[in-house]
């Protein structure tokens, strides 16, 4: 499939970044590989285009067929059949050697969300693991590996250890929030640990019996968000919840790079979703005069370029009284 946002960007001179600060994109999974939707606010429409085609004359890099992010507009991190990635955003000419991108590490475990870290690390999770090992939260850095923290023991309904599939370093550095969504029995909690002291915390918050808990993301007033399958639930920083925003199917979301608004994916009726939570506003699935409706039983990832992360930027801002 060849997308007019991403040939448009391939047909860029070198030297353009290869995506745009505050750019959303949308992964779907399909049975043949995945669909790639992206949107962008400068181009002043309410919908998404197709992406994820690459010009032929230079090596394709299909870096939303696993989890990925998008941390600075020249570059993404990506993960493809266990391996982490990077891209420089540099169009590489198909003649030449190499990939076009470079591998990073491999690991032996399916692997979740990626995350930006401080002082130039990153952060991915085994989504399940052996359990005499241990499922692990993996930093690394472009260069390599470089610590693991083993997740407290939780195990699946086969016996084997649980890590995350969704996950949030929170703004001091040490706390890191996570959920296991329909792998976990006790799906409806947002667990807590120590990555300071590879401790396991009290949960954050437990969700209504029945619902999953999905992604999770901390807002710079130190309020954190996560998305339930029928909802965003909003709670304070002691994990009391204030505030719901309905949205049937929700399984993700992801703050804009100033972070005073957010993003939300999902799959609803068999379709794929996206609103934008600042304005309130949805955003179609495609071009309404040329795309044909898109289908979905799931998305994979909602990814922001240039998103604020709470890890990353430090604690949260203080709160102004009037």
């Amino acid at each position: 499939m060849l997308g007019l946002a991403l040939a448009v960007l391939l047909a860029a001179p070198a030297s353009t970044a290869a995506f745009h600060t505050g750019e959303v994109q949308l992964a779907v999974p399909k049975k043949t590989g995945f669909e790639l939707w992206d949107y962008r606010s400068e181009w002043n429409v309410n919908y998404t285009m197709a992406s994820g085609g690459c010009v032929l004359i230079y090596k394709c890099v299909f870096y939303a067929s696993g989890h990925f992010a998008i941390p600075t507009p020249n570059g993404v991190i990506f993960e493809d059949s266990k391996t982490i990635s990077f891209w420089d955003g540099t169009l590489t000419y198909y003649g030449l050697p190499g990939k076009g991108y470079t591998d990073i590490f491999s690991d032996d475990a399916e692997l979740g969300e990626i995350a930006p870290a401080r002082s130039g690390r990153f952060l991915v999770a085994e989504r399940s693991a052996d359990r005499a090992r241990g499922a692990r939260l993996i930093e690394f850095t472009l260069q390599g590996r470089v610590k693991d923290h083993v997740f407290p023991e939780l195990l699946d309904a086969n016996g084997q250890a649980l890590g995350a599939r969704h996950f949030e370093l929170l703004a001091d550095g040490c706390t890191l929030l996570y959920t296991n969504g329909s792998d976990d029995a006790n799906g409806n909690r947002v667990r807590r640990m120590n990555i300071c002291t590879d401790t396991a915390e009290t949960d954050f918050a437990t969700l209504i019996a029945g619902q999953y808990a999905g992604a999770i993301r901390q807002m710079p007033d130190g309020d954190v968000i996560v998305a339930n399958g029928s909802g965003i639930l909003r709670f304070n920083s002691d994990g009391s919840l204030i505030r719901t925003y309905d949205f049937p199917g929700v399984t993700h979301v992801a703050l804009t790079p100033s972070g005073d608004g957010f993003w939300a994916g999902g799959a609803n009726d068999g379709a794929p979703q996206l609103r934008f939570y600042g304005d309130g506003s949805s955003i179609r699935i495609g071009n309404p005069e040329m795309q044909p409706p898109a289908s979905a039983e799931e998305v994979s990832d909602l990814v922001v370029a240039g998103e604020w992360r709470a890890a990353v930027a430090g604690p949260p801002r203080r709160r102004v009284a009037h």
